[in-house]
């Protein structure tokens, strides 16, 4: 386990603790893919400015939206396959998102520590 668990009082708590490392898992396979170049930058750097990274995450979410266009028999095998893809790309969402919250970690002080690269 990656991350500390709380004790959630949440109905499915342990699908959200499930899906959580997933997620985890998605920004492991980011960051491989950050160390063989076929990304350039990481979401969570605090020094890559919020312009370049909000693309990344609208992308991700453009990716959703494209396979919400498809419109399937919910029994069919092909819609099973979509709702697989959705997924996928629902926990890509989710792990663009906790990268760039990852780039704004609190420092000792209390200051964002990429405040001045959102603001400039």
């Amino acid at each position: 386990m990656i991350h500390q668990r709380h004790e959630l009082t949440l109905p499915h708590a342990e699908r959200t603790y499930r899906v959580l490392d997933e997620v985890a898992a998605e920004r492991a396979r980011q960051h491989l893919l950050l160390q063989s170049g076929a990304i350039t930058f990481d979401c969570a750097d605090p020094a890559i400015d919020f312009r370049r990274k909000f693309p990344v995450l609208v992308e991700e979410v453009g990716e959703v939206a494209q396979i919400l266009q498809n419109d399937l028999p919910p029994d069919s095998l092909a819609a099973q396959l979509l709702l697989n893809s959705l997924r996928e790309e629902l926990l890509q969402v989710a792990a663009v998102a906790v990268a760039m919250a990852e780039s704004l970690t609190h420092d000792r002080s209390g200051a964002l520590a990429s405040a001045a690269n959102s603001t400039s």
